[in-house]
């Protein structure tokens, strides 16, 4: 029995880590985002006439798709570590069980 506790409490510390890793990394993710619909935002009020009558506007839609493509990793990422976090607390009910007898 102490050496299923073991490996629970193993799986366990492996499954938060995990999470914890997956939600640092959505964070930053998250942070980069931001900053790419910012100067989306900044660049669209700014100079979107420059952007649309000129040579240049693949750039702003190559800009506006880069920030597309970071959110959906973010929220992958975020949906990862929740997953993570369910496995974690199953994990928890599943030693406090094997625990209690």
């Amino acid at each position: 029995m102490e050496e299923r506790e073991a490996q629970l409490q193993a799986a366990l510390r492996q499954v938060r880590r995990a999470g914890r890793r997956r939600h640092r990394a959505a964070a930053l993710v998250y942070l980069t985002t931001g900053g790419a619909f910012g100067t989306c935002l900044y660049l669209a009020r700014t100079r979107l006439a420059a952007f649309v009558h000129s040579h240049t506007w693949p750039l702003f839609a190559l800009l506006v798709g880069l920030a597309v493509g970071l959110f959906v990793l973010a929220t992958r990422y975020e949906a990862d570590a929740n997953r993570a976090d369910g496995e974690a607390r199953e994990l928890e009910e599943r030693l406090d069980r094997l625990r209690r007898g």
